[in-house]
């Protein structure tokens, strides 16, 4: 063993009564050593080598201790039972994978814990932790990284039974996808994962988009005080499940430098999904926020809501909403309360070809700086596209609204620093309903569209 003195005197007086505590409990711990050997017991003063011998030596719901900076397994090491795995602080204990996945957590109706391991690709690895089935899943303090090919994760949860997954200060990295969850069935309760004050950056594949969260189908996932960059898409939403209503939040996130930041692409009928984000950062991307409802997705909700956020730096859009159903039922709906959206090409791109339905709802928020438009509507008849804008800032673009489709209706904003105020390029019309300012403007191409007018140039 290779400690520094000074953890040496403090560990082994612990260590040792952690010993006695597991003498008497029957190996409620066992343990692992760079020095050890798999035909010992397992215990402190004869410490096992690799990470099964200790899974078998270990009562269920004991604990394992790796007390060196080691790799402590050669293939796929199965955990199926209660047990918390975990090495000792300032000690590197390392699982690898080598021709499959590192970790496979496979126990029913069992709690798990791995704490302040380093999960790595050693050679042909699939995934990091790959999780069948749990009561819970605890990973913490944890990095989990390079499981670079098409089909792998560092975190992969692909199940039919419900678990309850938790990740805390964790760094992923290097993954196609950092965190995979696909569950095709409608369960109840229904499984959750947790991302707590975790990173997740620099993905990495052979040929397929790197992705950062992908939640498919039946799961509830949320990312609390983290951080997703450099991947190609930041959080993928799709597969989802009739008659499930699965729910992703953001908060106190920053969602940053990644091609698109956030996408929700529905092709299932009657399928639903609510998302929100608050007090979080969704900045330096092509598309911030793209959502899709496929041609077949009939009868569909995709409800988002962003309160007290901050969109910018979006080269293409923002805000991307394309709802192609041919139905006026459910269908897109964006709620932005207190936020900020700027420095882009188009602020919000709401479109519906087929008549069907996207809400707009824009509430004290300041919308500015786009070098095309802050708004544009486009689709096809009269009713789908509904942009309600209420007590908000618009400035800084060639065209405040671009409009085509639907209706905008305008309660108490205010517009200035615009080339083209209006401009209508379809069959839509723009209400104000009063208290609305605009200033600064050189002409108000479309105004004859807008019903009823909206109050003068000051």
């Amino acid at each position: 063993m290779k400690r520094s003195m000074s953890f040496a005197r403090m560990a082994v007086p612990l260590l040792a009564a952690f010993a006695m505590a597991g003498a008497e409990a029957a190996l409620f711990r066992s343990y692992l050593s760079l020095s050890g050997n798999d035909a010992n017991p397992c215990t402190l003063q004869q410490p096992c080598r690799l990470l099964p011998a200790a899974l078998a030596a270990v009562n269920d719901g004991g604990e394992i201790w790796m007390l060196d900076s080691a790799n402590y397994n050669t293939a796929p090491v199965l955990v199926d039972k209660s047990v918390k795995i975990l090495a000792i602080p300032g000690e590197m204990g390392s699982v690898v994978a080598n021709n499959g996945d590192a970790l496979v957590v496979n126990a029913p109706g069992k709690d798990v814990t791995l704490r302040n391991l380093f999960v790595l690709n050693f050679a042909n690895g699939a995934n990091g932790v790959n999780i069948v089935d749990a009561a819970a899943v605890h990973i913490e303090k944890t990095t989990i990284h390079d499981f670079t090919s098409d089909a792998s994760s560092c975190i992969l949860y692909s199940s039919g039974s419900a678990a309850r997954i938790f990740v805390v200060d964790s760094f992923l990295r290097r993954c196609r996808t950092a965190v995979r969850a696909n569950v095709t069935v409608n369960l109840s309760p229904r499984p959750s994962i947790l991302l707590d004050n975790t990173r997740i950056e620099r993905g990495a594949s052979v040929t397929a988009p790197t992705i950062g969260v992908w939640q498919t189908g039946c799961v509830d996932i949320g990312l609390r005080n983290s951080y997703v960059s450099r991947n190609v898409v930041a959080i993928q939403v799709d597969g989802l499940v009739a008659g499930c209503a699965p729910h992703m939040t953001l908060a106190q996130s920053q969602i940053a430098n990644n091609t698109t930041g956030i996408s929700v692409n529905n092709q299932t009928a009657a399928a639903q999904m609510n998302f929100s984000a608050h007090a979080s950062q969704i900045t330096s991307h092509t598309d911030a926020v793209m959502v899709v409802n496929g041609a077949g997705a009939t009868s569909a909700l995709l409800d988002l809501t962003f309160a007290d956020v901050v969109l910018s730096q979006c080269g293409n859009a923002c805000f991307s909403l394309s709802n192609a159903t041919s139905d006026n039922v459910n269908g897109i709906r964006v709620n932005l309360e207190r936020s900020h959206v700027s420095n882009t090409t188009t602020a919000i791109d709401a479109t519906a070809p087929g008549g069907s339905r996207v809400r707009v709802s824009v509430r004290d928020s300041t919308v500015v700086q786009a070098s095309g438009r802050l708004i544009r509507t486009a689709g096809a008849g009269t009713n789908g596209v509904r942009v309600n804008l209420i007590r908000s800032n618009f400035n800084h673009s060639p065209f405040a609204i671009e409009h085509g489709y639907g209706i905008v209706t305008l309660d108490g904003c205010n517009f200035s620093n615009f080339t083209n105020l209006f401009v209508n390029v379809g069959s839509g019309d723009i209400r104000s309903l009063g208290n609305n300012m605009a200033t600064q403007y050189d002409n108000l191409a479309g105004l004859t569209y807008i019903v009823p007018s909206v109050v003068s140039p000051m």
